[in-house]
């Protein structure tokens, strides 16, 4: 049997609780009950729960219902699970209704949503920050007829391209050094093709040289020495 600490663990998503009447049997006569809210107005009698007005309030409560089955991640000292902090000073202490496998797969999935969200705000950013940057170029061509009506439009759409290409880039980049295999075949790839085009160069060159001496003819003078008689 291992206990954690309900105060500083996060909690998986909580349930509606739908409350009735009879859960508040104890409760004024004032207190009203209705779609599982408790409301209860700041004047008696002057306002209902359809039509509500400042100083009323509306109470409703989430829970997580006991008994279900869930794992809990984080670090095991002796009867207690514990936060486990990482190496990189970040906090591993949840708690999720399912199994293990269930857990994993939804973090997996939450790593997800946040890696692309923050992918999404950067090329906004740097959209932004484009357009910030040539603003005062889109400010002198709206001096020029014809052109500035249009120029904003057009640096604008230019602005989202550049900064589109430059996050898939950079997107493109962190996929190749955070995977191993994909930079181990990039890398192979680059070596075996910076390989081939050496090799066929080479073999070029030798075939060229070998040609040129085909074709050479060696060229023979003979000389014949004068003859001078005998006295």
């Amino acid at each position: 049997m291992y206990t954690f600490s309900p105060q500083k663990i996060n909690l998986p998503e909580p349930v509606f609780l739908f409350i009735t009447q009879e859960d508040l049997s104890g409760a004024t006569s004032t207190v009203i009950v209705s779609d599982g809210y408790i409301f209860i107005p700041g004047v008696v009698g002057s306002t209902t729960i359809t039509t509500p007005k400042v100083g009323d309030m509306r109470i409703s409560y989430r829970v997580v219902k006991p008994d279900f089955i869930g794992t809990v991640f984080g670090r095991l000292s002796g009867d207690m699970v514990d936060e486990y902090i990482t190496t990189k000073n970040t906090t591993l202490y949840r708690l999720f209704s399912g199994t293990r496998e269930e857990g994993i797969k939804y973090l997996h999935t939450e790593y997800i949503f946040l890696k692309w969200l923050f992918r999404l705000v950067g090329l906004i950013l740097m959209y932004k920050a484009l357009v910030r940057i040539l603003e005062p170029v889109n400010a002198l061509l709206g001096y020029i007829p014809l052109i500035g009506s249009t120029s904003r439009g057009v640096i604008k759409f230019s602005c989202f391209i550049i900064s589109f290409i430059l996050s898939s880039i950079t997107i493109i980049i962190s996929i190749i050094f955070h995977n191993i295999i994909v930079l181990l075949i990039l890398v192979s790839g680059i070596i075996f093709t910076t390989f081939s085009i050496y090799k066929k160069h080479k073999n070029g060159i030798e075939s060229q040289s070998s040609g040129d001496r085909e074709t050479m003819q060696p060229l023979v003078t003979t000389v014949n020495p004068p003859i001078t008689p005998m006295q």
